[in-house]
């Protein structure tokens, strides 16, 4: 086995798990093998904060184990729980982070920088795409189930 291959086996746990994520799940393996490199394990105890409502988004956090509660100017929304992605929309536009999320359970996350993802971004048009794609299926799905009451395939403990 060459390095090439040896490294893309190695990170081939960490692929398929993304690929089972709402957000990544339409977002071809060769993009996500780029992701995967750059994504670092991190742990939260239960009633660590993950995200802060107002902060600066510094990471995409995918959700590999545990739950966590999200909250909004402290009202209770959902729970978040594997396989899920926080920290995107804030990543995506540059805005403060709408929600808290903290950690119910001991919570494993799989965690990609700000720096990372946008550089990632950049380098990567057909990944950027995807993304794009993906973000736009949300906005129509959320239009349909928020303006149509109309039953959708979008649902908010999927963010």
């Amino acid at each position: 086995m060459n390095p090439h291959e040896s490294k893309l086996f190695e990170l081939l746990p960490t692929i398929t798990f993304l690929k089972q994520t709402e957000f990544f799940r339409g977002v071809p393996t060769n993009y996500l093998a780029s992701l995967a490199e750059l994504a670092e394990a991190k742990t939260f105890a239960p009633g660590e904060v993950i995200e802060r409502e107002g902060d600066k988004a510094l990471a995409l956090m995918v959700i590999c184990e545990g739950r966590a509660g999200v909250t909004m100017e402290g009202k209770y929304l959902w729970d978040v729980e594997a396989p899920n992605c926080i920290g995107e929309i804030s990543l995506l536009d540059g805005e403060p982070e709408p929600m808290t999320v903290t950690a119910k359970d001991s919570v494993r996350a799989l965690s990609v920088s700000l720096e990372d993802f946008d550089d990632l971004l950049s380098s990567q048009p057909q990944f950027a795409r995807a993304i794009m794609r993906k973000m736009a299926w949300r906005l129509r799905e959320f239009a349909k189930s928020a303006f149509l009451n109309k039953a959708s395939a979008f649902a908010p403990v999927h963010w």
